[in-house]
């Protein structure tokens, strides 16, 4: 048998455009210029983080593929709520110190690797992940 021809993986290139953030959009019906600060304004990434090592290969990729210099990114982190009022305090206290301290270290590797970029933490509690995560994103300051 010989050679075959056809279709062969190794040959395919990806092709993966980024564009950039626009800076003067007009979205508004006002006929003002747009002030200096907005033109240097950048983008709000949010990073959906917890223990798993999926979320920080997130945020890695995140640092390496989108952020750009003048971007902020929001790392959110999210706690179910109290099991039972009996267990509130403790609950909360432990749980929450936890979780600050695990977005605390995925914020000290977005510094190292990327200190020119923004790094702000939260951390949510909520019944159901989706819409808290949602409910929250919809809170973030919108640029226009």
């Amino acid at each position: 048998m010989g050679k075959k021809e056809g279709f062969f993986l190794n040959r395919l290139r990806a092709h993966v455009r980024v564009q950039p953030p626009t800076t003067t959009s007009h979205h508004s019906c006002s006929q003002e210029p747009p002030n200096a600060s907005a033109e240097t304004k950048g983008r709000r990434i949010i990073v959906v983080v917890d223990s798993c090592s999926e979320s920080k290969n997130a945020l890695l990729w995140t640092l390496s593929h989108c952020a750009q210099p003048q971007d902020s990114i929001l790392l959110l982190h999210f706690l179910k709520t109290k099991p039972s009022p009996s267990e509130e305090e403790t609950y909360d206290k432990h749980t929450t110190s936890k979780a600050y301290q695990k977005v605390s270290t995925l914020r000290n590797i977005c510094e190292l690797k990327r200190p020119e970029v923004k790094t702000e933490m939260v951390v949510v509690q909520g019944e159901e992940k989706g819409p808290t995560i949602v409910k929250r994103q919809e809170n973030v300051e919108r640029p226009y």
